[in-house]
């Protein structure tokens, strides 16, 4: 089982978004690349400088290229673990509010767990925009 975050947009309709917690590899290996691809924009620019300002303190602080490569693993790994965390952010900046934390296989089944306990958020998402406006919704 994984743990997700539930954040919510309350637009009409509802916008809803899923962030698994834990280490993410593709941030880990791709850093600002994996941050473009999701559209985090920001994200990218922090992973950038702060993997810049990493590598030029390393390449300053330590002379061993062995040392080297493994203080930039370090700096690597930092990023896959805080990755989550910068899809939060993200998230945030766009008002998305986090309501929960569900448990589930796939962020499908998450989605659903959360779905089945909240089913007036169900209707919001599913009611076509022309009866909202007609039930006086808007």
């Amino acid at each position: 089982m994984n743990v997700y975050s539930i954040h919510i947009l309350e637009t009409a309709p509802p916008k809803l978004a899923l962030v698994k917690d834990g280490f993410s590899w593709a941030a880990a290996l791709f850093g600002p690349l994996w941050a473009l691809v999701l559209g985090l924009w920001e994200a990218a620019a922090v992973i950038f400088a702060a993997q810049l300002a990493a590598g030029l303190a390393i390449g300053y602080l330590i002379t061993s290229p062995e040392v080297q490569f493994v203080a930039q693993i370090g700096v690597a790994v930092c990023t896959g673990i805080a990755a989550g965390e910068l899809r939060r952010w993200n998230l945030s900046l766009k008002g998305m509010v986090e309501r929960a934390s569900v448990l589930g296989l796939d962020g499908e089944d998450a989605e659903r767990r959360y779905l089945e306990d909240h089913p007036e958020l169900v209707r919001a998402l599913i009611t076509p925009p022309a009866a909202r406006t007609s039930l006086g919704e808007t």
